[in-house]
């Protein structure tokens, strides 16, 4: 059985793991209309050019951490193809929160901007049963 198939087929009233800072933009995310795979590729994609010019002149963004985030988004939305309706919601809600610079966090303002992104990727993960693409933060 995959990983995948032993994930939830309804999005909890409560995530589990969430950061709670992060809670209030992910309710928002998760309640956005569906779009499609190659518009979410797109909007990541631009994202993370974004970031690497503002690495360029800023030395506080963390270029590697943000990689690493567009990697898993990545991973997260080729998964999406073959999951529950509530699985893609989750997998859209947390990599649309990745692509908004104005979070919980303002991804471009501090050294640890992309630490609450860090907690939303690893909730949604471990939700989904995909501890493979939990990051580690030490």
């Amino acid at each position: 059985m995959s990983d995948s198939a032993r994930a939830p087929d309804a999005v909890p009233p409560a995530f589990p793991g969430l950061p709670p800072e992060a809670d209030a933009v992910f309710r928002r995310l998760l309640e956005e209309p569906d779009r499609s795979l190659d518009e979410i590729c797109a909007e990541l994609d631009a994202y993370i050019a974004r970031v690497r010019v503002a690495a360029e002149h800023d030395e506080q963004v963390e270029l590697g951490l943000a990689e690493a985030l567009h990697t898993r988004s990545r991973s997260f939305i080729k998964r999406a193809e073959g999951s529950t309706p509530a699985q893609r919601r989750v997998i859209q809600a947390a990599v649309r929160y990745f692509i908004l610079d104005e979070d919980a966090s303002g991804d471009l303002e501090s050294p640890v901007g992309f630490d609450d992104d860090v907690g939303v990727m690893n909730a949604v993960a471990r939700w989904l049963g995909h501890a493979d693409l939990v990051i580690d933060l030490d």
